[in-house]
């Protein structure tokens, strides 16, 4: 990734960073939900489980 760019990607960050500070409950709320929502989507089963029906 080019430098200009990252530093374009911080800016972007900082910029919702002070949006999200200065919003009010509900918004932060639904932020919330969406990030979260993300992050179970993806996360995978524990290899220990694999392993103990084996």
């Amino acid at each position: 990734m080019e430098k200009s760019n990252i530093g374009e990607l911080e800016n972007r960050a900082l910029e919702i960073g002070k949006k999200y500070k200065n919003a009010d409950k509900p918004t932060k709320i639904e932020v919330g939900k969406i990030m979260l929502g993300k992050r179970r989507k993806f996360k995978k089963k524990k290899a220990y489980r694999y392993y103990q029906y084996l």
